[in-house]
Parts: C-alpha cells; sequence; structure tokens
C-alpha cells in the first residue's frame, strides 16, 4: 500500500484559516455603510415630511362646501349693488352703485394660496364717506382676498397679487 500524501491530494492537507477580524473585510464595511446611509436618508425624509406638511385643504371642506351656495349668493349681491373697493396701505375707499348704508366694519380675510401660517384677516372700521381704515397695512404677495361687511350680506371673493406700489382694486370690474 502506499501512503498517501497531502501533496497528491489537496483535500488532505489542513485548511488555510484566516487571521484577520471580521471588521479589517472592505465588504463588510461596504454593507454596513449601504444600510447606514439608508437608516439616515430615511430619517431625514421624515423629518422633512413632518416639519413641512401640507396644509392646503381645509379642515372643514365638508362644511364649507354645504355653505358654497349662501358663498355664490353673497357674490351676486356684491355684483347686484356694483360695489367697488379701493386697498391702498392701511385705508380702503369703498362705493357703490347702489344706495348701500355703510357698515360700521368691514373684515379682509387674506389667504395665502399654500401656507396656512401666512394667513390673516384685516379689520377695516368706517372713518365716513365710504372711508375705512385699519391698523395693519395690505402685506405684499398673492392672496385669496374675501371682504365681508360685520353683517355678511354680501362678499367679495377674488384672487390678486398685492403691492405697496399699486392699489389693489376689488370689485365685479377689476
Amino acid at each position: 500500500m502506499s501512503d498517501i500524501s497531502s501533496v497528491e491530494n489537496p483535500g488532505l492537507s489542513p485548511r488555510r484559516t484566516d487571521t484577520q477580524p471580521w471588521y479589517r473585510y472592505r465588504f463588510v464595511w461596504l454593507i454596513i455603510g449601504i444600510l447606514a446611509w439608508s437608516v439616515v436618508t430615511g430619517l431625514t425624509l421624515l423629518v422633512v415630511a413632518v416639519l413641512n406638511a401640507d396644509d392646503v385643504v381645509s379642515d372643514t371642506w365638508y362644511r364649507d362646501g354645504r355653505g358654497i351656495n349662501r358663498d355664490i349668493a353673497a357674490d351676486n349681491m356684491a355684483v347686484a349693488l356694483g360695489i367697488r373697493v379701493v386697498v391702498q396701505g392701511s385705508a380702503l375707499q369703498l362705493s357703490s352703485d347702489a344706495a348701500l348704508p355703510m357698515p360700521p366694519q368691514l373684515e379682509l380675510a387674506l389667504r395665502h394660496p399654500t401656507i396656512a401660517a401666512r394667513d390673516q384677516v384685516l379689520a377695516f372700521t368706517h372713518q365716513g364717506g365710504g372711508e375705512y381704515a385699519t391698523e395693519t397695512p395690505l402685506p405684499q404677495g398673492r392672496w385669496s382676498l374675501t371682504l365681508t361687511p360685520s353683517e355678511g350680506n354680501w362678499r367679495l371673493h377674488q384672487y390678486r397679487v398685492s403691492s405697496t406700489a399699486q392699489p389693489l382694486l376689488l370689485g365685479p370690474d377689476a
């Protein structure tokens, strides 16, 4: 019988053992890096989504939808009365084709198209002769404007861009 040696049969040779610890292999760090990058990216996107949540849709959309006929009637009343408004800074001039008693107070609701935190309401008080004034001047920017008297029997609603250089015109022919 012949002696079987490890030279002739490599399967019988002692196995080569690696002496490096696991953290010395680059492939391990590649896998860990990909997983860490995924976690950091996911958390970043979560923070961005929470801090910049959309607030375009009204929370009371159903109630607002039910009151649309009332709003349309108020818009039609403003057209029938021929109400026109000129807003310049913190002054408002109201005129009408009909003999209209001047309301003691007007509310101008400024709604920002995308950011609800910028919405504001300006209260104009009657100064006499169709002149109204408020303490806060009209801010610049693109707004959805809604002007209503304290009684609420008519309404002017338009989308406008306001600036300090030109007066803001509201009404059926504006």
